[in-house]
């Protein structure tokens, strides 16, 4: 079986439960070393710098839809006259 992917050192594999070197394979590609038989491979992309990235993206965007809660809540309470009254 063949599976085609580019290199990058960020990349990280398993066989068979045990970690494994990712190695460059013909200039562009990702091999790793098997066993005889059948094996079970498990590529992932490990990177500390984009992990932070997605962290503060996240963090981010939950605090743009809070702050649309919160002011789709006072334009909808501004615009009721019950909470006009309670609020004088």
């Amino acid at each position: 079986a063949f599976y085609s992917d580019v290199w990058h050192p960020f990349w990280k594999a398993k066989v068979n439960g045990r970690p494994v070197p990712v190695a460059r394979a013909n200039l562009a590609y990702k091999a790793v070393p098997i066993l005889p038989g059948e094996n079970r491979v498990h590529f992932f992309f490990e990177s500390k710098a984009l992990v932070w990235a997605y962290r503060f993206f996240g963090i981010n965007a939950l605090i743009w839809v809070a702050g649309i809660v919160v002011l789709a809540g006072r334009i909808i309470g501004a615009g009721n006259p019950a909470s006009r009254e309670a609020r004088n």
